[in-house]
């Protein structure tokens, strides 16, 4: 049964300005393409002579996207009509434009500050310097003062390290007096409070910051999936952060190659204000490829590059970070390098000190609060959180996929250690392949002790047991003896296993995905505290 549309608010990969889209699978490549096809053209005569259009259509593989560009009021009425020629839903009556509301919404556009449409209504500027007005109050009046104080609003996407660096721009921002507003997928973090906890890096999440009334800075981690779902909610935001992009969610979304999760991530660049700042990695090739294309659409963006491999606008010079020339602080001062050790941190490190510069955070502010953020729970929780456990080191760590597998196989070749040990775990709508190679990363971590463990919270259609037999294949197959595999029924029992088989000196890399609570508090349980946490 095909499934019935949503609205699109923000800028998305076949939607420039918003509107209604809908997805489907089919079962063969060439039927789903003329599928597609034909309800395209129905949607193309179905909206001909009204407000609504153009229409687009993308086919990958069996993965099919059909969508109905509109105007911001218009939205549901573009979802109505694709209902309609999708599922044979009654047809919508036809938009109306009424110029008195069109012309309100494009002084908006054209203001050059932080603004979204929703469902509730018109949303311009951020937090405390916002003002909405809902649909039913448009239009305002003609002489409304649409100008603003500056209000900086920093855009971060990445397959890996999105949520720290996000975190990281929010303790810089602080440290240079303004009132944050974070959101990604730890929660909604407003100054060094929690707000609330779990995903929030979708629009739900932008709407909460962007309309909070004491937030002044927003920094926004942006999902891929919310990309595809929703769109770049925000418009006209000042700076970009593209962290990296690698093989994880494919074959989702009609994303089956990491330049198409590139092309789709730096939808954000092409969603900001004229003069924006993009913040790249240098050292990611996908990356720098797509960023060709928006660049030929958008020359009014400032690029600036970081890397922790040679020499970029912000680098690592050794044990130094630089902005060019200019030393910023050491790697050991960032907390969350673990002493110079997660490198991959001070690449997260180095994109956000680009882009609190690019909103004018000067350099003590920066060096302030790259060095206040720490490897906690309370600071950045479950992303590289240090425990010392029955003189061992634990790590407790998200790492889901196999490039992030292979930034902690880094960390371990830099980090001394008796014996290393993993808690292993899988989603269950990643494919045999996917799985495997995750397992064969896992494996080149060089543990000497792996423990399976099944993940029911994320099983989204596969029976777990079967994930982590995929999981045991994988290690198996890249060479792990069958002494050092075990598995067990939960991720706490995991937990407690791992801190069981410890000892004095040894490495655990803590994976953990749906019990991050209950783990921190197993793992406090055992733990002496760690120096300079």
């Amino acid at each position: 049964m095909m499934p019935s549309s949503r609205r699109v608010h923000g800028r998305h990969p076949l939607l420039p300005a918003g509107g209604a889209a809908v997805d489907w699978e089919g079962s063969d490549p060439a039927a789903t393409l003329a599928e597609a096809e034909r309800l395209a053209a129905a949607l193309r005569g179905a909206s001909a002579g009204t407000a609504l259009g153009p229409v687009a259509v993308r086919v990958r593989n069996c993965q099919a996207t059909l969508a109905l560009a509109s105007f911001p009021e218009h939205r549901n009425q573009a979802a109505e009509l694709i209902d309609h020629v999708v599922l044979g839903d009654p047809a919508p009556a036809s938009p109306v434009v009424e110029p008195a509301i069109r012309a309100c919404l494009e002084r908006i556009e054209a203001s050059g500050r932080p603004y979204f449409f929703d469902e509730v209504g018109a949303t311009i500027g951020v937090g405390r310097r916002e003002t909405t007005w809902e649909w039913d109050e448009l239009p305002f009046a003609a002489d409304t003062d649409l100008a603003g104080r500056h209000a900086p609003v920093v855009l971060v996407s990445g397959t890996n390290g999105k949520t720290t660096t996000a975190n990281l721009v929010g303790a810089i921002a602080w440290a240079d007096g303004w009132m944050s507003g974070v959101a990604t997928s730890n929660g909604v973090r407003i100054g060094r409070d929690w707000e609330a906890r779990g995903d929030w890096s979708g629009a739900e999440a932008a709407r909460r910051v962007l309309r909070h009334d004491d937030v002044n800075y927003a920094v926004l981690e942006t999902a891929r999936g919310g990309i595809l779902r929703r769109g770049v909610l925000v418009a006209n935001a000042h700076v970009a952060i593209l962290t990296n992009v690698s093989e994880d969610h494919l074959g989702e979304g009609g994303l089956f190659t990491v330049d198409h999760l590139a092309e789709t991530k730096l939808e954000l660049a092409r969603s900001l204000a004229p003069g924006g700042t993009v913040v790249v990695n240098r050292d990611d090739g996908p990356l720098q490829r797509a960023l060709v294309d928006v660049l030929m659409d958008r020359p009014d963006l400032v690029v600036v590059r970081f890397s922790t491999r040679g020499r970029a606008d912000a680098w690592l010079d050794g044990e130094v970070l630089r902005f060019g020339d200019e030393p910023i602080c050491l790697a050991g001062e960032v907390p969350l390098s673990l002493g110079g050790t997660a490198v991959h941190n001070l690449d997260n490190a180095l994109a956000a000190a680009l882009a609190a510069r690019a909103t004018g955070v000067g350099l003590e502010s920066i060096r302030e609060g790259l060095a206040a953020l720490t490897p906690t729970p309370e600071d950045n929780p479950g992303r590289g959180n240090l425990f010392q456990v029955n003189g061992a080191s634990a790590l407790l760590e998200y790492a889901h996929n196999p490039e992030s597998l292979r930034r902690l196989g880094d960390l371990s070749r830099r980090w001394p250690a008796r014996r290393r040990a993993v808690l292993l775990g899988q989603a269950g709508d990643r494919s045999e392949q996917a799985v495997r190679g995750l397992a064969a990363e896992a494996a080149a971590l060089g543990g000497d002790h792996y423990v399976l463990k099944p993940l029911p919270g994320y099983a989204r259609g596969r029976d777990p047991a079967e994930v982590v037999g995929w999981l045991r294949s994988g290690l198996l197959d890249a060479g792990v003896p069958p002494d050092r595999i075990q598995e067990v029924g939960s991720e706490l029992e995991g937990v407690a296993t791992l801190l069981a088989w410890s000892r004095p000196g040894d490495l655990l890399f803590v994976l953990v995905h749906e019990e991050l609570d209950a783990a921190v508090a197993l793992l406090r349980a055992a733990s002496q505290p760690v120096p300079g946490a």
